[in-house]
């Protein structure tokens, strides 16, 4: 069974990207107290977790939330694992959002396999402008298959059967 490790009401939460477009590696940057948490996500999952956090947010008409509990004052953490399986939810009696990160089952040797952290209304809000801020700035994507274009190379759609590659580019 992992080793989970509660963050707490997170001071604050961050989208990072790094690369060029189409080299890109992507995490999520969790700070509270004392604690850091880098959590390394491919981009289907921040695009995931985007549309999660838009869905969440519909459906849960709260106030900014109650502060939550936070770790322990005692000595410096930092977590830093390649996030296999990402969860959101809503905490309602804490008026809160929970969001559950798992490491990849490639990931060994780890000290701390999950982490769970909780986010208010205005952090979750703030974490989905830049994850809509880094998926705008990546690769565009084609109309039809909605695979990533490289620029300057033809796109030969699959959907297509690569008869509008030439319209797309």
């Amino acid at each position: 069974m992992p080793r989970r490790f509660g963050l707490g009401h997170v001071d604050r939460i961050r989208a990072e990207a790094f690369g060029l477009p189409g080299q890109r590696t992507f995490r999520l940057t969790v700070e509270s107290g004392p604690c850091q948490a880098f959590l390394w996500v491919e981009r289907e999952q921040l695009e995931a977790l985007s549309l999660a956090i838009n869905e969440l947010l519909g459906l849960v008409r709260s106030g900014v939330g109650r502060r939550g509990s936070s770790p322990p004052e005692e000595g410096v953490y930092q977590i830093e694992f390649k996030v296999g399986q990402l969860a959101i939810g809503y905490d309602e009696r804490r008026d809160l959002f929970v969001i559950a990160a798992d490491a990849a089952e490639d990931e060994e040797g780890l000290q701390v396999q999950a982490v769970s952290l909780l986010v208010d209304r205005e952090q979750l809000e703030a974490l989905d402008r830049e994850i809509q801020e880094i998926l705008a700035a990546g690769r565009p994507r084609c109309p039809l298959c909605h695979l990533p274009i490289n620029l300057g190379e033809t796109h030969v759609c699959p959907r297509s059967n690569g008869h509008l590659g030439d319209l797309i580019e």
